[in-house]
């Protein structure tokens, strides 16, 4: 789900498991129900060449958040300082469910409210990753 956002066109992952007919209302399903195709603003979080990556992209006042991680299992520390200072957001976090088991279709969603102070930890087994919307809190 990473690489839907991490790359530019996420619609060549979409269906990244399994043929469309073959899906019957995955959680994962939610997270493209609102992602864009295209976007205001585009952020390299964190990265280092070869071995891991996070992405945040933004429509409107949404954010994207992408990470994904190559070698071995790893516990990623992902700085949210991209948000607006002073806002809160709701942080759906979409994550591998049976990191354990490479071909899972198992995926694991949270929820939490977050701001520009936070760290999120993404506990990422190898070629693994995790995916967050992070949608501002009304009525502040």
């Amino acid at each position: 789900m990473a690489i839907s956002t991490i790359f530019f066109s996420p619609w060549q992952f979409l269906y990244w498991y399994d043929r469309p007919s073959a899906c019957q209302g995955e959680t994962a399903l939610e997270y493209w129900k609102e992602l864009p195709t295209a976007w205001d603003e585009t952020r390299v979080v964190k990265a280092e060449i070869g071995q891991y990556v996070s992405v945040a992209r933004r429509k409107g006042r949404d954010w994207y958040l992408g990470s994904i991680h190559a070698n071995g299992r790893a516990l990623m520390k992902i700085p949210l300082t991209f948000l607006t200072p002073g806002q809160r957001y709701r942080a759906t976090i979409y994550n591998d469910q049976n990191p354990d088991q490479p071909l899972s279709k198992d995926v694991g969603v949270e929820t939490k409210l977050v701001d520009s102070t936070a760290m999120l930890e993404a506990d990422i087994p190898a070629n693994g990753g995790q995916a967050v919307r992070l949608v501002p809190v009304t009525g502040q």
